[in-house]
């Protein structure tokens, strides 16, 4: 029997989420209709599932019948033609009861004033097989083959979830939710289209996973993209100080001795210092810092309800204003990034957009983080991060495109080398956001209930474009001729990972 599954009812886009309990007591007229048709279709599809159970029943005892007859044609019959029939309609049943419990789900679960009409679909592409490969780079920006690779590497292979709350839960595999989430960081859809156009079922449900991916991956390789990641390339600064300073030598062949002296009066002096070769002892330099803007929408902005003449949120001024940058006239985040020359982002840290540069450095403890792992050389310098003009002259950071008034030609191409290799971090920004479209598209994120989510969101965002260097390279490889890490030496499977301590609200962040 052919069953019309596609009168199941419209379902609600993700925001305004309340929790199912309360919703399903204040359904309104027309979703306790849509709710009361998707109940009777489970209901009917839980009638031809017990049919089918019992046909299945009589076609074993048919079974052994033929098989004591000796009946080979009817043994034949049954074994290769009917039972692989009826299970592929049973397990047709169960998808489908699937989606009714996932459409039940978004209408107990989302308000009526998101709600576009949208037939619900099976579940489709959740396994890396069931996809092509030109599918799989359009969506993922990676081949299956280097889908496979990540999904090992991430320690989601062979490992199922509980997404879902208050009672509706519902067991998913790993595979399935990088598949969902890798799509929402790279085209940056609604949900609305993802669950349409690609992979079926409902929208909650595609969230929850969403969710579950975000905490599951920032928790377990926080280590690798923040806190004390740094940590993990010390090994490497001899080898980045090494191509960045081939770089700038390829750029500015004769640069001034002291041009990376800390002390500031010297640099008033560099008029009257003779040219000479900068020699490698004293370039210091083995990586860039800066910051990049992530806008979303106008934090508790609206009205606290659907009705008219609704009240706004309270304090929604203030909670606007600390999240709002005038210089870039948006509402968002703000996180601030050490670039190495292998192309790898070595920490991230963010705080919102209000603040510039600076404040988002002395906030972040980053200064003294870096003095307390870093080591002097035989002068008493430490390796310096390049950063433009609104960093300050300090022990670990290193401003380049001031100019003290009067200084030599030679500063000024000193200076032009310096810009020259700060530039690929502005080039691995670019490559960020056309990977992962989520992050240029302000309507689908959302600080009022979510900011520590998204906060997260971006972290990890970070984290994936560093797991795409491993496989793919980048700019900044080509740029500095500079070889980028391996999956496995990035994300090593023999790794011991350490448990995740979570940071306190108010206390003092120190990079741990």
């Amino acid at each position: 029997p052919v069953i019309n599954y596609d009168i199941l009812p419209g379902i609600r886009l993700p925001p305004n989420r309340t929790a199912p309990r309360r919703r399903r007591a204040s359904l309104y007229q027309d979703e306790q209709q849509d709710l009361r048709e998707v109940h009777g279709m489970v209901k009917e599809l839980n009638s031809r599932r017990d049919e089918a159970i019992v046909l299945y029943t009589l076609l074993t005892v048919e079974l052994s019948v033929a098989l004591r007859d000796g009946d080979e044609n009817k043994k034949e019959h049954i074994t290769h033609n009917v039972i692989p029939l009826l299970l592929v309609y049973m397990e047709d049943i169960d998808a489908r009861l699937v989606v009714c419990a996932e459409a039940e789900l978004d209408i107990t679960a989302l308000r009526p004033e998101d709600r576009p009409m949208l037939t619900y679909r099976r579940h489709q592409y959740r396994t890396i097989a069931s996809m092509d490969d030109e599918d799989a780079r359009d969506w993922t920006r990676l081949s299956k083959s280097q889908l496979e690779d990540l999904l090992t590497h991430l320690r989601l292979r062979d490992q199922t979830f509980t997404v879902g709350r208050q009672g509706h839960t519902s067991r998913v595999t790993g595979e399935e939710m990088l598949l969902i989430s890798l799509t929402r960081f790279c085209t940056g859809d609604s949900w609305k289209d993802m669950v349409r156009l690609r992979f079926g079922g409902g929208i909650t449900r595609c969230h929850e996973m969403f969710d579950v991916f975000i905490y599951f991956t920032f928790t377990t390789f926080f280590h690798k993209i923040s806190g004390n990641s740094m940590i993990q390339w010390i090994p490497c600064i001899d080898y980045c100080r090494r191509k960045m300073y081939d770089k700038a030598i390829t750029n500015s062949a004769r640069c001034p001795i002291t041009a990376w002296r800390r002390e500031t009066d010297q640099l008033d002096r560099l008029v009257n210092i003779e040219e000479r070769d900068l020699p490698f002892d004293l370039w210091m330099a083995y990586g860039s810092i800066d910051c990049t803007d992530w806008q979303t929408c106008r934090i508790g902005a609206g009205p606290v309800g659907p009705w008219e003449g609704a009240s706004r949120r309270v304090d929604a001024y203030q909670l606007q204003r600390a999240f709002y940058s005038g210089y870039f006239r948006a509402h968002g985040l703000k996180y601030q990034t050490v670039l190495l020359p292998s192309g790898m982002w070595g920490s991230v840290w963010g705080a919102s957009m209000a603040h510039n540069d600076n404040g988002i450095l002395n906030q972040s403890g980053l200064v003294p983080y870096l003095e307390d792992i870093l080591t002097t050389n035989e002068d008493g310098y430490y390796p310096t991060l390049i950063g433009d003009a609104i960093y300050p002259q300090d022990r670990t950071v290193l401003w380049t495109t001031k100019v003290p008034r009067g200084a030599s030609d030679n500063f000024y191409s000193f200076k032009r080398a310096c810009s020259t290799v700060r530039q690929p971090h502005e080039i691995h920004y670019g490559s960020f956001f056309n990977y992962f479209h989520l992050f240029k598209n302000e309507t689908q994120t959302r600080l009022f209930n979510n900011c520590e989510k998204a906060y997260r969101t971006g972290v990890v965002g970070f984290f994936l474009h560093n797991c795409f260097t491993c496989i793919k390279g980048s700019g900044v490889n080509s740029f500095f001729d500079s070889r980028h890490p391996t999956l496995q030496q990035y994300l090593p499977l023999d790794e011991v990972i350490p448990p995740y301590v979570p940071f306190a609200l108010n206390a003092h962040y120190r990079y741990r």
